[in-house]
């Protein structure tokens, strides 16, 4: 069976915040090397860039973020469905 993995950066500064995502590499390492790229490539909150989440998505898993507008708050989730996300 093939592989294929995903990963998701943010960053978030204040009221501003920086994401990258890659899916579909060889490996979670792969994912996560071109999302930081993405991320940091983003002039809204580059130096805040983490890696928050890889999906292995040959299991056909759904992620969702959900990001405070007001604040400095965020939450993620994978779970089988878009909604359950």
């Amino acid at each position: 069976m093939a592989r294929a993995d995903g990963a998701f950066a943010f960053g978030k500064s204040g009221h501003t915040w920086s994401s990258g995502s890659a899916y579909n590499y060889a490996t979670a390492e792969e994912a996560s090397k071109l999302a930081m790229t993405r991320c940091r490539s983003r002039k809204e909150a580059p130096d805040a860039c983490k890696i928050i989440a890889t999906i292995p998505t040959a299991n056909g898993r759904c992620f969702a973020i959900a990001i405070q507008q007001d604040d400095n708050g965020y939450g993620w989730n994978t779970a089988a469905t878009v909604a359950e996300a």
